[in-house]
């Protein structure tokens, strides 16, 4: 019994020891007075905010970082890799933060790794079309013929020569269809265009941009150099590109009518994009993939100048058969645009862009001819030209499907 209470007083005495260094001034109470048990706990306590300091300290200094990524995942609206998530929401151990405090320099640096070597591994940073990759010119996805088409820049983006050089090669490829393009205030446009060098060249297709929020970009344009007032010729390229989505045309070597010595070599193009950070479906509905022609509205034969396709070099075909980089419109993409958005009277710019003359550039003969060039309605024409291509399409032997 006598043992019993004193174990008892022991044990209050060792627990109102606890109590007493708990409130002490010092940081770490004086080892002589802890008894085994009230130690651990009081390393513990002082370990635990001392992590809680210095993250604290740390997510402070790095919060800048984050948040410029997650402003710009929301300006873009661009499904973010697995990479930029691990820059926006990582939350290291202690130590690492420690670490960053110490060499802000050094870490931004790693951060920015991944974006210099995609940028160095390559001077051309290659366009992609966004959403649905089913035909030449998607079924669905055309405007209505005279529709007026609002541009704008997204907020603040791009300086006077980006602008400029954007605006000029946009006008230049809708002189050959009847849509009326309006510019109007930054961010209040249907076609809203980005500078975003962090990000590749893409436009939604058509109408496409219908699904894409207010808010966001809808077309971004990368590596258009703010220094010059003339476009280069790869800069021509990116525009004129995406303007070509913006109209309705998907990439010419995507085409049913691709012909059988243009076949890539599928190792040299998974290596070759690859190192742009393109994934295997990406590479996939770029590249590789043949649209289907049950999903086209209508498609032209195989055009290797046309600027919907892009510069392969010949290394990566089994023939070894490439192809240039396109920096301007070629007349097959002119006249499949005059027949899709047929001009009663052509632009005063391109005065010789009529309807007979971008049948006779298709190679439209015969009864066909007759019917479109006849027509004054550009639904009909559109209808007709439409009849004729699946014609053509269906002579190379229907659909041409790569699984």
């Amino acid at each position: 019994m006598r043992y019993d209470q004193e174990e008892d007083e022991t044990q209050d005495m060792s627990r109102s020891l606890v109590v007493a260094q708990t409130t002490s001034e010092y940081p770490i109470p004086y080892p002589a007075l802890q008894d085994e048990i009230g130690s651990r706990r009081l390393l513990d306590e002082h370990t635990r905010k001392g992590a809680q300091a210095r993250q604290t300290s740390a997510r402070s200094h790095n919060a800048p970082v984050r948040d410029s990524y997650r402003r710009r995942l929301e300006e873009n609206r661009v499904p973010p890799s697995l990479w930029t998530v691990f820059k926006a929401h990582i939350h290291p151990h202690p130590t690492a933060y420690a670490l960053m405090s110490l060499t802000p320099k050094f870490v931004k640096l790693l951060l920015s790794l991944p974006t210099l070597i995609k940028k160095c591994a390559v001077g051309l940073h290659f366009p992609r079309s966004e959403g649905p990759l089913y035909g030449a010119l998607l079924r669905g996805t055309l405007w209505e013929h005279y529709q007026e088409i609002t541009f704008s820049f997204h907020h603040h983006s791009g300086n006077h020569n980006q602008r400029t050089k954007t605006q000029s090669l946009v006008e230049e490829c809708f002189m050959y269809t009847n849509l009326t393009i309006t510019w109007v205030e930054d961010g209040d446009g249907m076609i809203r265009i980005s500078f975003d060098n962090d990000l590749d060249s893409s436009s939604p297709v058509g109408r496409g941009c219908y699904k894409i929020p207010q808010s966001n970009a809808t077309t971004n344009l990368q590596s258009i150099d703010p220094n010059t007032d003339r476009p280069s010729p790869e800069e021509s390229f990116i525009i004129l590109h995406e303007c070509g989505h913006i109209c309705g045309l998907l990439h010419e070597h995507m085409l049913p009518s691709r012909p059988d010595h243009f076949n890539f070599i599928e190792s040299e193009i998974q290596k070759r994009y690859g190192g742009f950070g393109w994934s295997t479906n990406d590479i996939k509905k770029n590249i590789t993939r043949f649209y289907k022609q049950k999903h086209l509205e209508n498609c032209s034969s195989f055009d290797p100048k046309s600027v919907m396709i892009y510069e392969f070099p010949a290394f990566l075909t089994h023939e070894g058969v490439g192809t240039t980089l396109n920096t301007k419109l070629s007349d097959v993409d002119k006249a499949v645009l005059t027949m899709n958005y047929a001009r009663l009277k052509p632009h005063p710019r391109v005065a010789n862009w009529t309807v007979p003359f971008a049948a006779d550039i298709l190679g439209i003969d015969g009864e066909m001819r007759e019917k479109i060039v006849s027509s004054r309605d550009p639904r009909d024409i559109r209808k007709y030209y439409t009849e004729w291509s699946t014609q053509q399409m269906e002579s190379l032997g229907g659909e041409c499907i790569v699984s």
